[in-house]
């Protein structure tokens, strides 16, 4: 099975939510985790490979470490979340009040600008913090995870037609 299947099957999505669920209880792991500035660092924290890979472990989940080295940028965004939404990340990203549309709507251009991904997890901990600290953990462990034109794209059409997919 692909590490990031979509289908709610995916072992993954259960042992990170569960995992994100407990940083409410362990606040030096997660204060550990916010004070990496670089998925790089989130990466080679205690808090990523003491208490993240092993969750990861205890679920059945295995793997290398450049997938590892990938999801750092995500984990290191969701110890800046406070709530899991079921819509996507790039969604809740939208500013919903007309007045801050432009200035929301440029944050986002620049995050989807962003190739290198120092700067992309600057910007998305910067965005989440900014609009709510809330994410759709889906959207934001895949997208982190591999942060790419396709994610640009998908989250481009998230965030400025959320509906788009449900047209006939």
């Amino acid at each position: 099975m692909n590490l990031l299947d979509i289908r709610d099957e995916n072992p993954l999505w259960e042992a990170v939510e569960e995992w994100w669920e407990r940083l409410e209880h362990n606040k030096g792991v997660r204060a550990e985790l916010r004070k990496a500035t670089t998925p790089d660092e989130v990466f080679l924290t205690s808090a990523f490979q003491r208490n993240f890979i092993p969750t990861l472990h205890k679920a059945g989940i295995h793997m290398s470490t450049s997938s590892a080295e990938k999801l750092a940028l995500p984990v290191g965004v969701l110890s800046h979340v406070r709530t899991l939404c079921k819509k996507h990340t790039a969604t809740l990203l939208a500013a919903t009040d007309e007045n801050k549309k432009k200035a929301a709507d440029m944050r986002f251009r620049k995050l989807l600008s962003e190739t290198d991904r120092d700067a992309a997890y600057v910007a998305l901990v910067r965005m989440v913090k900014h609009y709510g600290r809330q994410v759709e953990l889906k959207s934001l462990i895949r997208g982190g995870y591999w942060w790419n034109e396709i994610t640009h794209r998908e989250w481009a059409r998230e965030y400025y037609a959320p509906n788009y997919n449900d047209e006939k």
